[in-house]
């Protein structure tokens, strides 16, 4: 489904009280660095930018960024067992990697980590990605 329609489902999972139960993410196989990536979008979630979830769900490396309506911003760096960087790029600009160093995140936060992730990974996310349908899957919590 597109991103729209799978917005919206999520939505609804918060609106019917069972967001604590279930998550909706969106994947695809992506390219970058002589490497396949798993890139995976979590409509009007968060799950995966905490820095102990993202190193549940990765082998190796991993990346997220998060960021929310209320300019809530996330960025995390995992690799292998190891968190890397986990900052806000709003508020902690002193935690900003040598390699982001050079990027706009004082004035365009969230351009200049879409662009840091795409360093670390080769991987450009692109508007017109992002919005396309992709397979999209529901994961529930399992119920004792």
């Amino acid at each position: 489904m597109s991103f729209i329609e799978a917005l919206e489902l999520q939505g609804s999972f918060y609106d019917d009280g069972t967001d604590a139960q279930q998550g909706l993410f969106q994947v695809d196989r992506l390219s970058g660095d002589g490497r396949d990536w798993w890139a995976i979008v979590e409509p009007n979630g968060f799950r995966l930018s905490l820095a102990s979830n993202l190193l549940t769900v990765t082998a190796d490396l991993g990346v997220a960024f998060f960021w929310n309506i209320n300019a809530v911003m996330r960025v995390v760096k995992v690799d292998h067992e190891a968190v890397i960087a986990d900052f806000d790029p709003l508020i902690d600009v002193d935690q900003i990697p040598d390699e982001g160093q050079d990027l706009p995140f004082e004035s365009t936060p969230r351009s200049a980590s879409m662009s840091l992730l795409e360093r670390w990974t080769g991987v450009k996310i692109t508007q017109s990605w992002f919005e396309a349908s992709k397979p999209t899957l529901i994961v529930r919590a399992p119920t004792e």
